[in-house]
């Protein structure tokens, strides 16, 4: 029987228990929309952090997830402390696929190859922590964006701030390598992939998918209203974003904003700086928001930006923000320019370039009909690319190719 068509059972690990960024949404939906699909998911996360945890040597069903029985294992601490908990999982569960999201630094190497041994296995690779000790990808002295493969010339010529890491980060980029499938969202993390030696033909781009707005929505009455959504205030570019704001700002008019930052010390470090900006009256700084509650956010705003500072893989916020019929300003970095077309759904600026951030936010506040045909214009690109059905699809042939190469016997490098 073809495997996309029956119904399988996932195991999906991901070193997160809570939602907290873009990976976490993105798994919460995956799940939600393979149920849909009539497959069968089951979450394994971290103990770090839970006030009520396993034994370190076991693996025990959580009591607290209604849409997929879940899992808590401990972070790598040796083979043997780690490996058990994994091996009581796959006889309790007997999944069909193992899929990896967010495992850098939670599932070890040894772990892994003995996984990918024993099940079909399946890796989304979400961010760029799996090919940099510093998980950012720019280069701490000049604050450009790296473009050099993962080596020793990360502290001899870049000024890497986390040295000790460069072993563990290579041995576990080697290990991964044996998985029978890499998932990316963006063409910009496969040739990240491919400079630090993963082989091509085991990369698939899927690009991520929002289910938000499903129907027609209407454009905001009247409000120039400005929305920001990241969880670390620093490298999302929430100082940068102030920064325009304030440039706005001695402009005049009558605009608002919101920045929701869920990181409570960058979020105390933001709101004393917008005061320092002259902007407390004009910008509200809200702390964690319920998933849900983003929405009405996003139907008040008139344009939404991403002024993220380092290479996004993909930038989750903005087609959710295209799915409700906003337009996007937003850094040119990493993957963002793969969905966010320039003077069609919104712009994209030079990152780091306040001046012409502010400068783009400014039309759209301006021109309203302009806002509207290129949040329209978004709109129409969600749906036909970035919708659950499109990710399912090629998620889903990834799947049954991972179970068709395992079948066929272990894999050479």
């Amino acid at each position: 029987m073809d495997v996309t068509r029956r119904r399988l059972k996932i195991v999906h690990v991901h070193d997160q228990a809570e939602r907290l960024g873009g990976a976490e949404r993105y798994l919460e939906d995956l799940i939600a929309a393979l149920a849909a699909a009539g497959q069968e998911s089951v979450r394994v996360g971290s103990t770090r952090g839970r006030r009520h945890r396993p034994p370190a040597d076991s693996a025990q069903p959580a009591p607290d997830a209604p849409e997929a029985a879940r899992y808590h294992v401990p972070p790598y601490r040796g083979f043997r402390r780690t490996w058990r908990p994994y091996q009581e999982i796959l006889e309790r569960e007997r999944p069909d696929v193992v899929h990896l999201h967010n495992t850098q630094y939670f599932v070890s190497p040894s772990t892994l190859s003995r996984l990918v041994r024993l099940v079909p296995m399946v890796r989304t690779v979400h961010d760029v922590r799996p090919l940099c000790p510093t998980g950012r990808k720019v280069l701490p002295r000049s604050g450009r964006l790296c473009e050099r493969r993962l080596g020793l010339g990360c502290v001899n010529l870049q000024g890497c701030f986390a040295p000790h890491r460069i072993p563990i980060v290579a041995r576990e980029l080697r290990a991964a390598r044996a998985v029978h499938g890499t998932v990316v969202s963006s063409g910009y993390l496969r040739d990240e992939l491919i400079l630090n030696g993963y082989p091509a033909c085991r990369i698939r781009v899927i690009p991520c998918f929002t289910n938000r707005a499903p129907g027609p929505v209407e454009p905001p009455a009247g409000e120039r209203h400005i929305l920001a959504i990241g969880r670390l205030a620093r490298i999302k570019g929430m100082p940068q974003l102030l920064e325009a704001l304030a440039h706005l700002g001695r402009r005049g008019g009558d605009w608002t904003a919101t920045l929701v930052i869920t990181d409570p010390a960058w979020h105390r470090r933001m709101l004393r700086y917008a005061h320092r900006c002259g902007l407390g009256e004009r910008v509200d700084i809200v702390g964690a928001r319920a998933y849900g509650d983003l929405d009405a956010l996003y139907r008040r705003s008139r344009v939404v930006v991403v002024p993220s500072m380092i290479p996004e893989a993909f930038g989750l916020v903005g087609i959710e923000a295209m799915a409700f019929g906003r337009p996007v300003v937003a850094f040119d970095a990493g993957g963002i320019r793969e969905w966010l077309e320039d003077g069609v759904t919104g712009f994209c600026v030079p990152r780091g370039d306040v001046a012409a951030l502010a400068d783009r936010i400014a039309r759209l506040l301006a021109d309203p009909a302009l806002a509207r045909i290129m949040g329209e214009q978004g709109r129409q690109a969600v749906d036909a690319r970035y919708r659950a059905s499109h990710h399912l699809e090629a998620l889903l042939a990834v799947y049954a190719g991972a179970v068709a190469e395992h079948a066929a016997g272990p894999l050479t490098d």
